[in-house]
């Protein structure tokens, strides 16, 4: 079935969007440091998704739109809700407990070369050219100048970066996934369905293992409330808002504003060291995704003025 058209909307309201849900998803990584001062990542993530199911439960509860939960494709979700959010929110969280707030989100930028490889694996529409070759060297090439960095709290973050760069990779894979087998449900009910599945496998994981514990300290539900809220349910409401109007690869570009972002975020509340050479693996990586996107780009701006 072919994509649907984008609309040719020139509204006010579509940058707003797009810049409201970098803000929610460049806030996100210091709000995971600060719950993690009293919090396993388990719990964590937890309650970040039962917060975000709430809120996705009242949208499915008073928007009312027919979808079927068991349309063509349905199949797909559970896997995809594992790969995202379930497993990459573990993982950026408990890297987060040895790698800075910023490290993780400037490694998070890397989303987008994740994508551009695996996308030509299951869409006929994304074949590689010179350009995703040569950007996806620039982006990795940033991967390694970053690998390194030390952690302004603790040795050993390594493992953390390479936890980060592990969660990126299963965004990418979850939404070509879902691109090519998912079923047509609107945007805002899949959103749903994944996250309540993740949060079926979170449960079932801190039951399995007893990591489940309440907040102990205010600024813990205070994260937690960010988290699921804004991280979450508003900054994938708003992305949606904005992809059905301009495509998907302008509300990719959201990877170009928040890794900035959580960088400074980090170094003026939590105090972490700002390290050039974070800030060169960020230039390169957002180098990297820029040299593909830009005739993405153009052709978009092409199909939304005919």
């Amino acid at each position: 079935m072919p994509a649907a058209p984008l609309s040719s909307e020139t509204s006010w309201k579509i940058p707003v969007a797009f810049w409201l849900a970098a803000l929610c998803w460049g806030t996100s990584f210091l709000w995971i440091k600060i719950g993690l001062e009293n919090w396993n990542p388990v719990a964590l993530v937890a309650f970040r998704l039962f917060v975000a199911s709430l809120f996705f439960g009242l949208v499915l509860y008073f928007n009312r739109k027919p979808w079927k939960l068991f349309a063509p494709g349905a199949w797909i979700l559970p896997i995809v809700a594992f790969l995202n959010p379930y497993v990459p929110f573990l993982l950026i969280s408990w890297a987060e407990q040895t790698i800075d707030s910023g490290m993780a989100s400037v490694l998070n930028g890397t989303v987008p070369l994740f994508t551009m490889l695996v996308a030509p694996l299951f869409l006929a529409d994304e074949r590689p050219t010179w350009r995703t070759f040569w950007g996806a060297v620039i982006g990795f090439a940033g991967i390694l100048v970053l690998f390194g960095v030390p952690s302004t709290q603790m040795a050993g973050s390594l493992p953390g970066q390479l936890a980060v760069v592990l969660a990126c990779f299963c965004y990418g894979l979850s939404t070509v996934l879902l691109r090519r087998f998912g079923p047509h449900n609107p945007p805002l009910v899949q959103a749903a369905l994944i996250n309540m599945l993740a949060l079926a496998f979170i449960g079932i994981h801190a039951g399995a293992t007893g990591a489940l514990s309440l907040p102990p300290a205010t600024m813990n539900a205070l994260a937690v409330l960010w988290l699921g809220a804004l991280g979450s349910f508003s900054a994938y409401s708003l992305a949606m808002y904005v992809m059905v109007r301009r495509g998907a690869t302008y509300v990719s570009l959201t990877n170009f504003a928040y890794p900035l972002l959580g960088m400074v975020l980090g170094i003026l509340f939590l105090g972490e060291a700002f390290h050039w050479r974070v800030l060169g693996g960020g230039i390169l990586i957002l180098g990297g995704i820029g040299l593909v996107q830009l005739q993405k780009i153009r052709k978009l701006r092409v199909c939304t003025r005919t």
